[in-house]
């Protein structure tokens, strides 16, 4: 509210915003959030099922430990889009913690030696300490 006077009289201005469809979205992206976790949590347990019944055949299991890194990778990183989504609108709670730095660079290493640009290209991680 704000007060503005025109000649002899004050008014009172007021502005509104409809914010209706701004809560629609939000609830449509928590519903989207949570459905698409579930299935990936489904395809997750599918894995280890699947893991189960391939105990002896070695490429079976290299490519059921590729799926389920592939799938872990991804409930992370909607878990992420979930997290940034939540910040920008000012309700992501934070709750920090350390972590190994070096983990975190194995694990950027596997995920990229997999991809496609990286066919007939090696990294290499030289040993350093955190």
């Amino acid at each position: 509210m704000q007060p503005v006077q025109i000649g002899h009289r004050r008014y009172l201005m007021m502005f509104f915003t409809d914010q209706t469809a701004e809560r629609r979205r939000r609830v449509l992206e928590r519903v989207f959030y949570h459905d698409i976790l579930n299935t990936l949590g489904a395809m997750s347990g599918l894995v280890d099922l699947l893991d189960q019944r391939v105990s002896s055949d070695a490429e079976g299991r290299r490519f059921l430990a590729l799926m389920r890194h592939q799938t872990d990778t991804a409930i992370e990183d909607i878990e992420a889009q979930r997290e940034l989504a939540s910040a920008e609108s000012h309700e992501l709670q934070v709750h920090p913690q350390d972590f190994c730095v070096h983990d975190l660079i194995v694990q950027v290493v596997h995920q990229y030696a997999n991809h496609p640009l990286a066919r007939q290209k090696q990294v290499v991680l030289r040993e350093a300490t955190d």
